[in-house]
């Protein structure tokens, strides 16, 4: 039996969510993933403009370029072939929350997401605000 532990991988704090980070990724993030909210939704000029106004890196990469560095407004996660962009984010973010890999500190959130041999497939920091503004504009794509 597989137990989890929450073990903070930031430099200093304890890295708990708070109440409101913890509902938007439960219902939010979680529950649009397993009820398949988010097919056929996509990375649109909206959503661009978004995080360009924002000054928000965000995009996939080749997986051997990932490191465990993480960079102020800037998340970067891996795809699989097929997968659309957003599917991909937000595959990620959903297995980030499930194995307590998002952790609050200095107004930022550290998000990184591992596969099963521990590689990095997801890392970023973000601030909660920004993120979660992000989400709403492509879940509610018009």
């Amino acid at each position: 039996m597989t137990r989890f532990k929450f073990e903070p991988f930031l430099p200093t704090g304890n890295g708990v969510l708070s109440q409101e980070e913890l509902i938007f990724f439960y219902y939010e993030i979680v529950t649009k993933n397993e009820d398949s909210q988010i097919c056929g939704l996509t990375w649109n000029q909206e959503t661009k403009d978004f995080l360009k106004s924002a000054g928000i890196v965000i995009q996939s990469c080749p997986s051997n370029t990932l490191t465990d560095l993480f960079h102020n407004n800037t998340i970067y996660y891996t795809k699989v072939n097929g997968e659309s962009e957003v599917m991909a984010f937000f595959r990620h973010l959903r297995n980030a929350f499930a194995h307590l890999s998002i952790q609050e500190y200095d107004d930022y959130l550290y998000i990184k997401d591992v596969n099963i041999k521990n590689n990095i497939t997801m890392i970023g920091k973000v601030r909660f605000d920004d993120l979660k503004r992000l989400c709403y504009i492509i879940f509610y794509q018009v």
